[in-house]
């Protein structure tokens, strides 16, 4: 997939253990926030259905060319976090998808091939880069800050 104008982002969930439509929701506020910096806007509906047969999918259409930034998010991001309700405080794991589709190409409804880009920690608070172990502070990484 090219970085030109008119590429469609794709957010998907891929695995559920908790959650995880929370953290759709997250990592696509931190595409935008990452977006918006470089100017480029995502618009269009979130939460399309139909042809997938899971709800758990977010579409955006970007207004220009995908800057690093934005580049560097696509893949896999994992969230370890406690599910609401846990009567036990176990930790679950949610993956979730990031990829720029070509106007009529089909979306990923299952896992890619990659590494895991991120680990994002809710319970500690904090987020692992998995290419250089770097670790920063949660909110800094989904407010697009890192």
């Amino acid at each position: 997939m090219t970085e030109r104008s008119g590429a469609r982002l794709h957010i998907w969930l891929i695995t559920d253990e908790a959650n995880g439509a929370s953290f759709v929701v997250d990592v696509e506020r931190m595409l935008h926030l990452i977006a918006n910096r470089d100017g480029v806007t995502i618009t269009g509906s979130t939460n399309e259905v139909a042809p997938l047969a899971r709800p758990e999918h977010s579409f955006g259409q970007l207004s220009g060319e995908a800057g690093p930034a934005l580049l560097a998010e696509l893949g896999i991001h994992r969230a370890q976090l406690v599910p609401q309700g846990s009567g036990t405080g176990r930790v679950a794991t949610v993956l979730v998808g990031v990829e720029l589709l070509a106007p009529d190409t089909a979306p990923s409804t299952s896992r890619p091939d990659g590494q895991i880009l991120k680990t994002y920690n809710y319970p500690l608070r904090r987020v692992t880069r998995h290419a250089t172990g770097q670790v920063l502070a949660l909110d800094a990484v989904l407010f697009g800050e890192s």
